[in-house]
């Protein structure tokens, strides 16, 4: 008889992270094919919250706040894993898989890597000290099936985490397009969009002289930026470059933003400046709204999803300049915009659609003996 109990651990706060959306709509679909879906979590939290308020099945344990509490934590949250009977454990980021790999008793672990590059040393925009990469090096060997939202993704397992190839599967995240009416409404303003958290990582602020340069040359162009401020200082930082450059109302700080339509709809190129993504859920949200996009080369996980001047634009460096070229490529060339925009529009039904993400999931857990 297949195993169809499914745990997903994760001890995150916020509920405002794209891979927490894709977690949330990967319960909801998988229990209506069947499966029986719980969520573990922190108690009385802003995502805890969120799932009770969606109808998911949500365990939480106090949030620890000193050594004694953490072992409270530890050993509830190991009787929790010792009462469900031959659970498949689904775990999406590494703290909660290294706490999965202390447990003494083998349980069935599938990992999905939605981002890092196993490094053992530390890059400037992740975790400095590798630590996180050297443990998960050893601690993987208990996992039993990887997941890879990208080819990138999968690549980094195999060379950098040293998982065998055969456990690794891709499966590529999934946005909900059923209720979207994409607007084609005509604006005298370019309405240029990042979406992410605001941190250095994101490197919104690239995008300010592109901005400046582009009014200086005639073309009337806006910044959104929508997301949750994740570090404080870069943020007043970026606020005070708007004003020394003089587009301190051409630059708009929205703040994490909950509808979709809104952001999209007041969008007409979707940027994506990060130094690296894991996988890039604003690119596909932007093709399923028929948003052209932009994004950096050599960040891993949107130069999957997109194919350059086929899809979106890839941008060679992470420069200004490359990126007003971008942006206005799209802005003089309506007959490559058009293309732009029915080429992702099709890549996105074909790979990117939730009906696409959720069978894939479901046939790779009916295959688990």
């Amino acid at each position: 008889m297949r195993l169809r109990k499914l745990l997903f651990p994760m001890f995150i706060h916020s509920s405002k992270g794209g891979m927490q959306k894709i977690v949330t709509d990967l319960i909801l679909g998988l229990s209506k094919k069947g499966w029986q879906c719980t969520f573990i979590t922190y108690r009385g939290t802003e995502l805890f919250d969120e799932l009770n308020a969606k109808g998911i099945d949500v365990i939480g344990i106090k949030t620890p706040h000193n050594i004694v509490s953490h072992f409270i934590f530890l050993f509830r949250f190991y009787k929790i894993i010792f009462s469900y009977k031959s659970p498949i454990i689904i775990t999406n980021d590494i703290y909660t898989h290294i706490l999965l790999s202390l447990y003494p008793y083998r349980k069935y672990e599938v990992f999905v890597s939605h981002g890092g590059d196993y490094k053992s040393k530390g890059t400037e925009f992740a975790a400095k000290t590798g630590a996180s990469a050297k443990i998960a090096r050893f601690t993987f060997k208990r996992v039993n099936k990887f997941i890879a939202v990208s080819e990138s993704q999968k690549c980094a397992l195999h060379q950098n985490a040293k998982v065998p190839d055969h456990k690794i599967s891709i499966i590529y995240n999934g946005f909900n397009d059923n209720r979207i009416k994409p607007n084609d409404t005509k604006h005298d303003t370019t309405r240029i969009s990042i979406i992410g958290y605001i941190k250095r990582l994101k490197n919104q602020g690239i995008l300010f002289k592109t901005i400046k340069d582009l009014r200086q040359e005639g073309y009337n162009c806006e910044l959104n930026l929508f997301g949750a401020i994740s570090d404080l200082e870069y943020y007043n930082q970026l606020k005070k470059e708007t004003q020394t450059l003089g587009i301190e109302h051409e630059v708009h700080f929205n703040g994490f933003v909950t509808n979709k339509d809104f952001i999209y709809n007041n969008t007409d190129i979707l940027v994506s400046c990060s130094y690296q993504e894991g996988f890039g859920l604003s690119i596909i949200e932007a093709m399923a709204y028929h948003i052209p996009t932009i994004a950096y080369a050599k960040s891993a996980g949107p130069s999957s999803i997109i194919t350059n001047n086929i899809t979106g634009i890839l941008v060679d460096h992470n420069e200004s300049n490359d990126y007003k070229k971008a942006i206005l490529k799209y802005i003089t060339d309506e007959p490559f915009r058009k293309k732009i925009i029915i080429n992702a529009s099709n890549i996105f039904k074909q790979k990117f659609s939730y009906k696409v993400m959720i069978s894939n999931y479901n046939k790779f857990l009916l295959n688990i003996k």
